[in-house]
């Protein structure tokens, strides 16, 4: 069984991730943490509360695609290893 495809699909999870967490910091850079609470800073109530939306969604989706790819890769190591271990105990 070649682990090739398994592993090409794990590095694709990777790179997704590693994208997540790059835009996840970008828009935590452009987050105010000041509280604006006069009505005339409405404008500035409805814009945190649309950035801090967007940085919740992309905190989960970045917590599921590690979680996933930490399970996926531990479980193509174990995978892997067993072949090792396999292969290593046949008679020649």
């Amino acid at each position: 069984m070649n682990l090739m495809p398994f592993t090409l699909a794990w590095l694709v999870l990777l790179v997704i991730a590693i994208v997540m967490g790059i835009y996840r910091q970008a828009l935590g850079r452009h987050e105010d943490e000041t509280v604006h609470l006069g009505a005339s800073e409405a404008a500035m109530v409805s814009q945190q509360k649309s950035l801090a939306k967007k940085i919740e969604s992309a905190g989960r989706w970045l917590r599921w695609l590690v979680a996933l790819t930490l399970v996926y890769g531990v479980v193509l190591l174990a995978v892997y290893l067993h072949r090792v271990w396999i292969e290593g105990a046949m008679p020649r």
